[in-house]
């Protein structure tokens, strides 16, 4: 039980070591979505990951196509916060 204990101890010590280098991005989404060249709805959300890295790893913009007559333009946008 001793043993067990101070394993699990350990474990709990290395872990908050390696959770305290990681960095919080703020990131903001926007989505578009154009129907026959016509807006059809627009939406904008706040997420946030975690990372060791830079934040603007998580940066997208990009047009995705769902038919031959619906396009949606998703954009990311992520920085330190």
């Amino acid at each position: 039980m001793r043993n067990l204990l101070f394993n699990l101890l350990i474990l709990t010590g290395l872990l908050a070591l390696t959770g305290c280098s990681m960095k919080e991005c703020k990131c903001f989404s926007s989505n578009q979505a154009v129907q026959n060249d016509s807006i059809v709805r627009i939406t904008y959300d706040s997420v946030y990951n975690y990372t060791r890295e830079n934040c603007e790893q998580f940066n997208k913009d990009e047009i995705i196509e769902v038919d031959s007559l619906t396009t949606i333009h998703h954009t990311l946008l992520c920085e330190e916060n």
